[in-house]
């Protein structure tokens, strides 16, 4: 994305606080601004503590963020799950009755899923091949803060399934290997 000069991409160090893994904003928008993509990964954490990042950037942002990504990684199911969050109305849930209070927070924006990719590896296979589940569309309009012109070649940016396969061999290749459950040692008989 930033090769084509539309986007300001930071990698924060980790002690600077609060800040996505890797945030974008679109050029025009770099003052001190909320990006409108934040992308936040992990290894070590756990899923719903990814999800509580999501839900802060939404809060924090009041509405600058527009797409949170989370990816999960699973190194012991050599896995990679990735949730794409938007910002929109709550869904009402079956058989619920409204209230004065359900109808005010109705009216606030909830973090939705809008998207849940798989991206596994094959098993048994050697060298490593990773299969996804479909292909990650990030919005223009939510990204660039204006509806995309296609005269300008302007469109919803594709992740498609084999550059996220591609991604997930290398991230494969650079985490740790997960501790195995067997012992090393043999075993002895007597």
């Amino acid at each position: 994305m930033d090769r084509y000069g539309v986007f300001s991409i930071s990698f924060p160090r980790w002690n600077e606080g609060r800040r996505g893994r890797l945030h974008c904003k679109p050029e025009r928008h770099l003052s001190d601004s909320w990006p409108t993509l934040v992308i936040e990964a992990g290894y070590t954490q756990s899923l719903p503590s990814l999800r509580s990042k999501m839900r802060w950037w939404f809060n924090e942002s009041n509405g600058d963020v527009k797409i949170v990504v989370l990816a999960k990684l699973y190194p012991r199911r050599q896995a990679i799950l990735l949730e794409k969050y938007i910002r929109g109305p709550r869904v009402p849930r079956p058989g619920a009755t409204n209230t004065r209070r359900s109808s005010a927070a109705a009216a606030m924006p909830e973090p939705n899923c809008h998207q849940e990719i798989w991206v596994k590896r094959t098993p048994g296979s050697n060298p490593a091949t990773y299969v996804a589940t479909g292909a990650l569309i990030l919005e223009f309009p939510l990204l660039f803060l204006h509806q995309a012109d296609p005269a300008r070649g302007e469109r919803n940016i594709v992740i498609n399934v084999p550059d996220l396969q591609e991604w997930s061999l290398s991230c494969a290749t650079r985490l740790p290997r997960p501790k195995s459950n067997v012992s090393k040692t043999p075993l002895r008989t007597r």
